[in-house]
């Protein structure tokens, strides 16, 4: 070593700068090495729910034309109005019974994390110019018939769990829907416009007697 150095002062200075420089060079790429990596996960909160970046985008590409996501500020305006106008969603739990009526301003309607199935659901637009329609797809029965604006899908006081859903609505307003499916988590998020009678579109599953515990809702709204 004391070689090299003594060696090293008798180089000219443009050859003392290009070592200088390598050697530089030679640390920053072997720190790299040693440098941690970390993902960072880009988050967006839409109407209270929490989506990755990657989710948010694959939403705004399925908005049905004339359309748009309702924005946080309007969304928070319609709460503020939960009294008589929003969508109002109701949920037959196991174990529970029917819970209360809530608004959009409770952004899932059925429990998470509590291995509860979901039984029966009412699904209604007051004041919104909007009419919904959804079945379900209930244990050792299948696919229901269609209900609208406050029917029953799904069944009571037969111990039975929906295992999936499926949405379509006409008029002002839309909805994405996912749902939180018995060892699986949530699901892929569903529009209520991709999904007409009798077309494939659903939350859930089918043929694994997985239970459906819960369904959560984000708002898209015409545009005028």
């Amino acid at each position: 070593m004391n070689i090299f150095i003594l060696n090293f002062c008798k180089f000219n200075k443009k050859t003392k700068l290009n070592l200088k420089l390598f050697f530089v060079g030679l640390f920053l790429v072997i720190g790299i090495q040693f440098i941690p990596t970390t993902i960072v996960r880009a988050d967006v909160i839409v109407q209270g729910t929490m989506l990755t970046d990657k989710e948010y985008y694959e939403l705004v590409d399925m908005v049905p034309e004339g359309y748009a996501i309702v924005s946080n500020e309007r969304y928070e305006s319609l709460i503020r109005q939960r009294a008589t106008t929003g969508l109002f969603h109701q949920a037959h739990v196991q174990n529970y019974g029917w819970l209360p009526t809530y608004n959009i301003s409770k952004n899932f309607v059925g429990t998470v994390g509590k291995g509860l199935r979901l039984e029966a659901l009412k699904l209604i637009f007051q004041n919104m110019s909007t009419n919904i329609s959804y079945r379900a797809h209930v244990q050792s029965i299948g696919w229901q018939s269609w209900v609208s604006n406050g029917g029953i899908a799904g069944t009571t006081g037969r111990n039975l769990r929906i295992e999936a859903l499926q949405i379509t609505t006409s008029g002002k307003f839309g909805v994405f829907y996912s749902g939180h499916v018995e060892s699986i988590g949530w699901g892929k998020w569903v529009s209520s416009g991709a999904t007409t009678i009798g077309s494939g579109q659903f939350i859930g599953t089918t043929g694994q007697s997985k239970r459906l515990e819960a369904v959560d809702f984000i708002l898209y709204e015409q545009q005028f």
